[in-house]
């Protein structure tokens, strides 16, 4: 097994003259009203309850997903909670973290992760009363990534949340003990910036050169040969067929080549998921496949919400789900993509694009 550099030749090319963009004007109005207007049906329904002040923390009242979106989008607040709308508390601060250990085992079979814990933080700003609430495994790499229960990472969570302190929740300046907080821990993989193949370099060069000399015939004609060497000519495949305009076989090869990444564990270069899922979503909307688009989101919104890596990549992916979500009457979701798109946009023509799109939806804003 060889370890090379190799360049990627999608988007990297289409969509990568940079600069900066603004996010659309339009977007940020509406976010703010939906934020104010979401808040206030909350703080209602909290004064409807009738539970004393200092128990408003507990509130059974539901913060909407609307509020939770928009919170992230204006504040960046990507765990929006009850005592950040209430004016009578004063949240918690972090002061000191402990980083989890990576287990071994889970190293060894190129595991990732994450575990939510929930705790009471004291008046004094201990934590106590640890509980996992959600523990999963998956490819944290990847925006499509089926992400599935697992204890690999149970001990470690445990271990470091024991150790956290705080600044604590003061209610009219007194501090108090706030129960059931949330915390995430996330557990990733080093990433390496070059390609890893188990057979078939020199052949690997060869289709490279082709595509990039645009010789999508030939090109393929290499990847059918030598798509038993190593996964990465299935991802080669599927591009080809992406340029061609083939989108039923690029959707059907992208597809296979997610399942073949995560069956065999294989490292792959974390540009290679973004690429791949890029191009799916782009053929998928090509062939005007939202509710596939939309299914697909379930797992991409983790990703969207967690991580900025080659978030100018995946802005016209964005768009493709915001306009997927606009074109099946979700015009909130699709707003919420939109918004990631526009704030992303890796040129003025780009942003341009997004715009007279936003422009056609704004009477639904």
């Amino acid at each position: 097994m060889k370890r090379i550099n190799f360049f990627l030749t999608f988007f990297v090319t289409a969509f990568s003259i940079l600069g900066s963009a603004d996010t659309n004007t339009v977007l940020i109005n509406y976010f703010e009203k939906v934020y104010s207007e979401e808040k206030n049906k909350f703080l209602n329904c909290v004064e409807d309850e009738g539970l004393p002040v200092k128990d408003h923390l507990y509130t059974n009242c539901n913060i909407s997903q609307e509020l939770k979106d928009a919170a992230f989008i204006i504040n960046n607040n990507k765990n929006l909670e009850a005592v950040d709308l209430l004016d009578s508390f004063k949240k918690f601060k972090s002061l000191k973290k402990f980083k989890p250990y990576y287990p071994r085992s889970a190293q060894e079979r190129g595991e990732m992760g994450y575990v939510v814990v929930k705790f009471d933080i004291t008046e004094d700003g201990s934590a106590e009363n640890h509980q996992i609430l959600e523990r999963h495994c998956g490819d944290a790499y990847n925006p499509a990534a089926k992400y599935v229960s697992c204890k690999d990472f149970d001990a470690p969570t445990l271990f470091a949340a024991k150790k956290l302190k705080y600044e604590p929740t003061y209610f009219e300046n007194i501090p108090i003990k706030h129960k059931d907080v949330y915390h995430k821990y996330t557990y990733v993989m080093e990433q390496y910036n070059n390609v890893v193949l188990d057979k078939g370099v020199k052949q690997y060069r060869k289709l490279l050169a082709a595509i990039q000399s645009n010789e999508l015939e030939k090109a393929l004609d290499i990847a059918n040969k030598n798509l038993d060497k190593d996964i990465y000519f299935l991802y080669q495949k599927g591009l080809i067929k992406f340029y061609m305009k083939d989108y039923e076989q690029s959707i059907d090869l992208f597809h296979k080549f997610s399942d073949q990444v995560a069956l065999n564990k294989k490292d792959i270069n974390y540009e290679y998921h973004v690429t791949s899922f890029s191009m799916l979503i782009a053929a998928l909307f090509n062939l005007g496949k939202y509710e596939e688009i939309i299914d697909l989101e379930k797992n991409y919104n983790l990703y969207a919400r967690e991580r900025n890596e080659h978030a100018d990549l995946l802005a016209i992916t964005n768009f493709y789900i915001g306009a997927a979500f606009v074109n099946s009457g979700n015009i909130p979701k699709g707003a919420f993509y939109m918004t990631l798109a526009s704030r992303n946009a890796s040129s003025k023509a780009q942003s341009d694009y997004f715009d007279s799109f936003i422009d056609r939806i704004s009477n639904y804003l």
